[in-house]
């Protein structure tokens, strides 16, 4: 069967790929949402990539890009948005049938090309959210990775991994507050640790408050303003966890494991006696 080499124009390590053979990996692209055609920053990229078009020596119209990425299969793995910004190109009149691309390695498990996709996204024009970062890390948790071992691959914490997957478990309802941009994902983080399943509901009053006052929605810290909730214990046991990764990572990680587990019971006690008062 035929690879997406031979379907290629051009034999390089970068070569020039047909647009109509890229196929999207299902459920790859880690976006949320998903970018779309409207959005500002691809209406962007598109006009700078109308300004880089060139004619190749056959006749065709490419793109003077960084390549994209794709696998042996001819799906794609890195340049969702560039795609989508050429495709957009296209709709106004570019015709551009061709763009630079590299492939995968053959021997590239599921997780190396999602390690290199978090790899690749750090340095982009546009690098994913941490809301974003901590999907993908959750999926290399489910593809069997540790987290010292991603933490390594991207040259961050243990911790920052840690917080990721925290943002990640957060429920559903303040994932989407943060997607929207009504709050960032970090203040979102520090709400759900002290208010529970309370905190998208504090958030969203926030919100209507700031909205009320400036015209827009967008939430802080400083406009969640509500009685402190958060246990004196609590706080001692960030403490405790900022120094955990002066210790070997097993011991960091159950260190974190105890803090976060404690911290739980704490805030639980804490809300229940703060309803009783």
């Amino acid at each position: 069967m035929a690879g997406i080499k031979d379907k290629s124009v051009g034999r390089k390590d970068i070569f020039q790929v047909k647009i109509s053979d890229i196929k999207l990996k299902p459920r790859w692209n880690a976006r949320v949402p998903p970018p779309l055609k409207t959005d500002e920053d691809i209406v962007l990229l598109s006009r700078a990539i109308a300004k880089r078009t060139v004619i190749r020596k056959d006749g065709t119209i490419g793109v003077d890009i960084d390549p994209i990425v794709i696998d042996c299969d001819g799906e794609l793995t890195d340049g969702h948005r560039r795609l989508l910004a050429i495709e957009l190109t296209n709709d106004n009149g570019a015709n551009i049938f061709c763009l630079p691309a590299v492939t995968e390695s053959r021997a590239a498990t599921e997780a190396d090309k999602v390690t290199t996709m978090l790899i690749r996204s750090g340095g982009g024009s546009k690098p994913l959210t941490p809301l974003e970062m901590g999907g993908v890390v959750k999926r290399l948790i489910d593809l069997g990775q540790t987290k010292e071992e991603i933490a390594e691959y991207i040259g961050k914490t243990t911790k920052y991994i840690h917080k990721l997957l925290d943002i990640q478990a957060m429920a559903k309802e303040l994932k989407k507050q943060v997607s929207n941009g009504t709050v960032s994902a970090s203040t979102a983080l520090d709400e759900y640790k002290s208010s529970g399943d309370q905190a998208a509901d504090n958030i969203k009053k926030a919100a209507e408050d700031a909205e009320g006052k400036t015209g827009k929605k967008k939430v802080t810290k400083k406009s969640l303003k509500k009685k402190d909730v958060t246990p004196p214990e609590s706080k001692a046991l960030a403490t405790i966890e900022k120094w955990a990764y002066k210790y070997i990572p097993e011991v960091e990680e159950k260190i974190y494991d105890l803090c976060n587990e404690l911290n739980n019971l704490l805030v639980d006690k804490n809300l229940n006696e703060t309803k009783d008062d």
